[in-house]
């Protein structure tokens, strides 16, 4: 039995607890708290939309952004081919993410690289929902319906969309995917950082 004095008193209802007992801990590291892309040389922005600001204020795009985020969509389009629709495609696209050293300080490479694992990842919730409704209907049509390619129409996509989207940015284009890039261009905090 433990000793009813061992936390600072008689163990009644109404004691103190030790010190530090109950409170809050300080956190080790915290993450700064700085937001938005700044030009050199240009005054700190506060708040706002970082890869907005970036597109309307012609954030200069050097070449190897420019390249980031093409091999960050093309990555993602093979993805969708070679890996059918698995996670593997919502992963590809991060092999950009370590080829280039200057592209996490580029607004532009930056939001390529987060829209391509966005849009992969929806390719990847796609598939499964499309394999899951195959295997439904075909067994609802006796085996009929497995001649009817469902799985490969969100496949296709991610492969089509994905290469058309990869060429736009090499031409240094703020492209858009249809389903997310509106949502990846007005975040409020980059993913990669």
């Amino acid at each position: 039995m433990s000793d009813p004095n061992q936390y600072g008193g008689g163990g009644g209802w109404g004691q103190q607890p030790p010190q530090g007992y109950g409170q809050p801990q300080q956190q080790g590291w915290q993450q700064p708290q700085q937001q938005g892309w700044q030009q050199p040389g240009a005054a700190p922005q506060q708040g706002g939309q970082p890869f907005l600001e970036a597109k309307n204020g012609n954030y200069p795009i050097s070449e190897d952004a420019k390249q980031a985020a093409f091999y960050a969509h093309l990555f993602g389009a093979l993805g969708a081919l070679i890996f059918c629709g698995s996670i593997l495609n919502a992963v590809a696209p991060m092999i950009a993410l370590a080829m280039y050293k200057e592209h996490p300080k580029n607004p532009f490479a930056q939001f390529h690289i987060q829209q391509a694992v966005f849009f992969q990842g929806v390719i990847v919730v796609c598939t499964v929902v499309a394999y899951i409704l195959w295997v439904i209907i075909g067994m609802i049509t006796c085996g009929i319906g497995y001649f009817i390619p469902i799985p490969l129409i969100p496949i296709l996509v991610g492969l089509i969309y994905g290469l058309v989207v990869a060429f736009k940015a090499k031409n240094g284009e703020w492209a858009e995917y249809m389903m997310v890039g509106k949502n990846v261009m007005e975040t409020r905090s980059p993913m990669f950082k």
